[in-house]
């Protein structure tokens, strides 16, 4: 029997960190995950006595998300041993509604019994980027209010590759998380080369349904960090109001994201002609990033 929910909601803005607070928080961060790839345990977690490898504080964040957002299908890509998928739909049965789907190369055949069952997951066997394997799970959401996590191979090209295929599957509102941007020096494992961070960073620049939730890392320390993308908007269907578009300009200018920002704009002005606020903004941004005239 569905839990009934209560009204209270996290924060929606919070501030930044000062240099020194967020040289606190990575230093923290850092030791946190040395002491794991030196077998403290720090990030293997279990929920109902099943095993994942997560951040406690991203998994509250999860929790959050599931309940205020209410999605109807969950896509994990990366089971592992499922503890996160059940962890996921414990929450689903919890409010009384939505279901996961898990996918993952390594089946059961290979990690036996250990994987939960639950009426609420489903196992998908095969590679997230598999084009059989994507029109299946597509399938499976059609029509669906859909949430995403990309967990499977951290390597930059295959996370942009299943950000690619599985953004437009989000619903608005929704989201996309993009797990373990920590790596690559954001701040740990530098030697690990471009990976999550890098990808979701190539994506957002041509984007222009989505930004970044900062305040999905109220907690400070995420294994997520610039990860929580949530959908605000389906340009291509044109929904694409001013106030998004004043949203995804801001999100890009606050990642040095100048382009993006003028095209969020123009595309802001296209859609909305009647909204003088747009043009304005636009022709201001325009001016103080054009160069003036060299003296002699």
């Amino acid at each position: 029997m569905p839990i009934e929910r209560g009204k209270f909601r996290g924060a929606k803005e919070v501030r930044p960190l000062t240099p020194e607070e967020q040289g606190v928080v990575d230093k923290f961060h850092e030791l946190y995950y040395r002491m794991w790839r030196e077998g403290r345990f720090t990030l293997d977690v279990s929920w109902l006595g099943y095993f994942a490898v997560k951040n406690p504080m991203d998994l509250w964040i999860y929790q959050e998300i599931i309940v205020e957002t209410e999605p109807d299908v969950i896509i994990e890509t990366g089971t592992l041993l499922g503890g996160s998928a059940l962890y996921m739909a414990t929450v689903c049965d919890a409010i009384g509604r939505g279901e996961v789907v898990t996918i993952d190369t390594v089946g059961s055949d290979v990690t036996g019994s250990v994987r939960p069952t639950h009426p609420l997951v489903t196992y998908v066997k095969g590679s997230s980027t598999d084009l059989a394997i994507f029109e299946s799970v597509r399938n499976m959401c059609e029509g669906k209010r859909t949430m995403v996590i990309l967990d499977s191979d951290h390597d930059k090209s295959n996370v942009l590759a299943e950000l690619e295929k599985y953004a437009p599957l989000v619903s608005v509102g929704c989201y996309i998380i993009v797990e373990d941007s920590n790596v690559n020096g954001h701040p740990v494992y530098r030697e690990h080369g471009e990976g999550p961070f890098e990808a979701a960073t190539e994506f957002l620049t041509g984007s222009y349904d989505y930004i970044v939730d900062e305040s999905r890392e109220r907690f400070m320390f995420t294994c997520n960090p610039n990860g929580y993308l949530k959908r605000v908007a389906n340009i291509d269907s044109g929904l694409f109001d001013a106030e998004t578009a004043m949203l995804v300009a801001e999100d890009a200018l606050k990642r040095g994201d100048l382009n993006r920002a003028v095209k969020a704009l123009e595309n802001g002005v296209r859609l909305n002609p009647d909204v003088t606020e747009l043009k304005t903004t636009l022709d201001l941004l325009i001016e103080k990033t054009t160069p003036g005239p060299q003296e002699e």
